[in-house]
């Protein structure tokens, strides 16, 4: 026996929809702001038009399943998988994208680092045979690292550019005049004087260079690990201020696609320095004869990670697939899945159980009249009137 009145039966029902269309409401809004990198149509709004489309096929196809159509539950799970996934492209990146973006910054702040190592020690190997390049680099960087970072090109500067001359000369190289600079008074004043000093004394060493039995590779691997010295300092500056950053992309977008564009660069001046390296052969001396090898010291499988800052695709489709994919481990991934499966499956679902009653079927009761128990399938399945409200 039912002990529900028809009126609680009607208030349930039509809360049960309430809460439905709710549900469908969110996957709506979600869906088209998933969809909006694609421009349907041509422009963003049309985004709105192909979610409309699919909610309102999605709704008649709800409303006909909880009226007893077998059928129309099967067209309902099409849609709303459809809603699933474009729902999931625009939770993902709002909730995730300054996350990914943290995780993919140390990524390539590692790899840059040994990458950076890598050059250094091909560098230092006898491919440049001049005596005492270490200590004449060192001495270079000494000298920019004081006028930026110190009193500009002052007394200590000086000192240190005298100590670069003596090494210079001792090898036979041109010392570098001081000229007439004075200390910088802002910082952008010392970083000209300091990329002014820095040509000068890698056109200095160069010089040196262009005696070396492997001129043209020496040359090379001197100008890419100066390149990549200078890269190691603009990526700790660069990643330090992202990691520094916890807002939320929505709050920050024009902050987060000025840190995304400024790591794209970082990438693109590394695999550039990478991709030249690891093309040069090394002329070396075996039983009187002149043979190559190729240095290749940079690891290109670790390198094509990084051609281009995965965080640029923030958004899209190929990059939440291929994320979700990759960090299926992570608990703030599943939370993300578990919310959009939430909204777009097992609230209507839910709900769908729930007011989707057969007329004879006893709420108090795990029996029907005292005969079969009710299956799951059948409260899913099962023949029923139509319920209206």
């Amino acid at each position: 026996m039912n002990n529900q009145t028809p009126t609680n039966s009607l208030r349930i029902n039509i809360l049960g929809w309430l809460i439905s269309l709710f549900a469908f409401g969110l996957g709506f809004y979600h869906t088209a702001d998933g969809l909006k990198f694609m421009k349907p149509l041509g422009t963003e709004w049309g985004a709105y038009i192909v979610a409309g489309l699919i909610s309102m096929f999605l709704l008649l196809a709800y409303s006909r399943a909880v009226s007893g159509v077998k059928t129309a539950l099967l067209f309902y799970v099409i849609c709303a998988s459809f809603n699933f996934v474009f729902n999931l492209n625009s939770f993902y990146p709002r909730m995730l994208g300054k996350t990914l973006l943290h995780e993919e910054s140390k990524a390539i702040n590692d790899s840059i680092t040994i990458h950076s190592q890598a050059l250094q020690n091909a560098t230092n190997s006898g491919v440049i045979t001049i005596k005492n390049i270490n200590e004449i680099s060192k001495k270079r960087d000494e000298v920019v690292s004081e006028i930026i970072n110190s009193n500009g090109f002052g007394i200590e500067a000086k000192s240190r550019l005298n100590e670069f001359n003596n090494l210079i000369v001792n090898q036979g190289g041109t010392a570098i005049n001081s000229g007439s600079y004075k200390i910088g008074k802002t910082d952008q004043d010392r970083k000209i004087i300091a990329n002014i000093f820095l040509q000068l004394m890698n056109k200095s060493i160069q010089s040196l260079l262009l005696g070396d039995k492997n001129a043209q590779v020496a040359i090379t691997l001197f100008r890419n690990d100066s390149i990549m010295k200078d890269l190691v300092q603009r990526k700790t500056l660069i990643i330090d201020e992202i990691l520094e950053n916890d807002k939320p992309v929505d709050e920050d977008s024009a902050v987060f696609i000025s840190q995304v564009k400024q790591l794209k660069e970082l990438v693109q001046t590394h695999d550039d320095v990478c991709n030249e390296v690891n093309t040069l052969n090394y002329i070396f001396v075996e039983n009187g004869k002149n043979k190559l090898l190729k240095l290749n010291p940079i690891n290109p499988d670790t390198k094509a990670e990084l051609l281009y800052p995965k965080s640029v695709y923030l958004g899209k489709f190929n990059h939440t697939l291929d994320s979700v994919s990759n960090r299926i481990n992570k608990k703030d991934t599943w939370g993300i899945l578990i919310l959009v499966l939430f909204i777009d499956f097992i609230v209507p679902l839910g709900i769908f159980l729930l007011i989707r009653r057969k007329d004879n079927d006893d709420s108090g009761s795990n029996f029907n009249n005292g005969n079969t128990r009710i299956s799951f399938i059948d409260k899913i399945f099962g023949k029923k009137k139509p319920t209206t409200f």
